[in-house]
């Protein structure tokens, strides 16, 4: 069954990236999915005029991350809320800014009042995670699957890789995909190639 009292807000960022606000009207609650960058994410926040409980990072790549301290300090100064819980990948802790929360693959996590799985879909880097929020019919992919096509491999394998894929396969047909940059054109005009 669709949560329907569930919103979830595509933000593009840098040149070609996306974040995402996710907004439980139930709960009176939101939670972002990667920070490019804070602006874009503020803006909406501010106009939601909901607190971000929770903050998901995907990976470590800096045009996921790099936006979180300026956000974090927004949430807690302009916006006048309590910190947000960061959550990310335990095995690429390391790699992370500092976690509230380390989860990994087979995980289940409530975001902003949402249940949630967490799925390891290595391939483009090492650690990376997918979040499938089943009730909102949704998949947070990052750079593991976007439209016509997958991620480079920067530290896994092909192997990895195809496996990552085919969890993500086997979701529900009707899940949504929210990938990490908007590819589109780029990822068709290799398949002409």
């Amino acid at each position: 069954m669709v949560n329907s009292n569930v919103t979830i807000y595509t933000l593009p960022c840098l040149s070609d990236n996306y974040a995402y606000v996710v907004h439980n009207s139930a709960s009176g609650t939101a939670a972002v999915v990667d920070v490019p960058e804070a602006g874009p994410l503020v803006d909406k926040i501010s106009e939601l005029n909901v607190p971000v409980t929770d903050i998901f990072l995907t990976h470590h790549h800096w045009d996921h991350i790099d936006g979180l301290p300026d956000l974090q300090a927004a949430l807690t100064g302009s916006l006048s809320q309590a910190p947000a819980r960061v959550i990310g990948a335990k095995a690429d802790a390391h790699r992370l800014p500092t976690l509230d929360q380390a989860v990994s693959p087979g995980d289940r996590l409530t975001l902003c009042g949402i249940e949630g799985d967490i799925y390891d879909v290595s391939g483009h880097t090492l650690g990376h995670l997918a979040l499938h929020l089943p009730s909102a019919k949704a998949v947070f992919t990052a750079d593991s699957l976007m439209a016509m096509g997958c991620g480079r491999l920067f530290e896994g394998s092909a192997a990895q890789m195809w496996h990552s894929l085919q969890q993500l396969r086997a979701l529900p047909q009707d899940t949504w995909v929210y990938s990490g940059h908007e590819y589109t054109a780029s990822n068709m005009a290799f398949t002409h190639s």
